[in-house]
C-alpha cells in the first residue's frame, strides 16, 4: 500500500478545491537539517502513521507550539540525553541543541571559557553575551559560529619556549 502525502491526498480530493490541515497536537521537537527548529505534529483527522516533523517557520500554530513547550521545556532535553546515553546511541546534535536555542534567541557566543571531552568528542564550554548562562558547544558547531573565539581561546593559552635563542642566520653575525 502506497502513503500518499498530503499533497496527493489534497489533488485526489473531490469535494473542495483546497483542503485545509489542521494540527491537532504537537508531540515531539527536534533540530532538522541546517539546525533549523521542527515539530512532530498529529493532523486532526489522521492516524498517527500520518505525523510529520515540519519546520517552525511552517507552522501557524503557536498555542500549540507555546503549550508543548510549556509542558516539556528544559526537561524533555535531559530525560532524551539521559535515555541515548541509557541505550549507548549517539546523536551529533544532541551537545548543540541548547546551543541552538540560545542562537534562536538572538544571544551571540562572547567568550570561550574552556574544553572537554563529551562522549569522544570536543567540546568547548560557551559563555553567551547579555546572559549569565555558558552551555557546551560542539568543535564542529564553534568553528562555524564562533572561529575567531576559538583562536582568542587558544592564543591566550599558547606557551612558548625562549630558553634556547633563535639560531643566527649565515652573514647576519654581528661584527665587534
Amino acid at each position: 500500500k502506497k502513503r500518499m502525502d498530503r499533497t496527493e491526498r489534497e489533488s485526489t480530493d473531490e469535494s473542495s478545491d483546497e483542503t485545509e490541515y489542521v494540527v491537532e497536537k504537537v508531540i515531539d521537537k527536534r533540530y532538522g537539517k541546517n539546525k533549523r527548529i521542527e515539530y512532530l505534529l498529529k493532523w486532526r483527522g489522521y492516524g498517527q502513521e500520518e505525523n510529520t516533523w515540519e519546520p517552525l517557520e511552517n507552522l501557524d500554530c503557536k498555542d500549540l507550539i507555546n503549550e508543548y513547550e510549556s509542558r516539556h521545556g528544559a526537561k524533555s532535553q535531559t530525560k532524551r540525553r539521559r535515555n541515548l546515553k541509557s541505550t549507548g546511541e549517539e546523536e551529533d546534535d544532541d551537545i548543540d541543541n541548547n546551543c541552538m536555542a540560545m542562537i534562536e534567541k538572538k544571544y551571540s557566543p562572547e567568550l570561550v571559557i574552556g574544553m572537554t571531552d563529551y562522549g569522544g568528542q570536543l567540546a568547548y564550554l560557551v559563555k553567551w553575551e547579555g546572559s549569565s548562562y555558558a552551555t557546551l558547544m560542539s568543535s564542529k558547531l564553534a568553528r562555524f559560529e564562533c572561529p575567531n573565539l576559538l583562536i582568542d581561546f587558544y592564543e591566550k593559552r599558547a606557551s612558548w619556549s625562549h630558553l634556547n635563542p633563535p639560531p643566527q642566520q649565515h652573514g647576519m653575525e654581528k661584527e665587534d
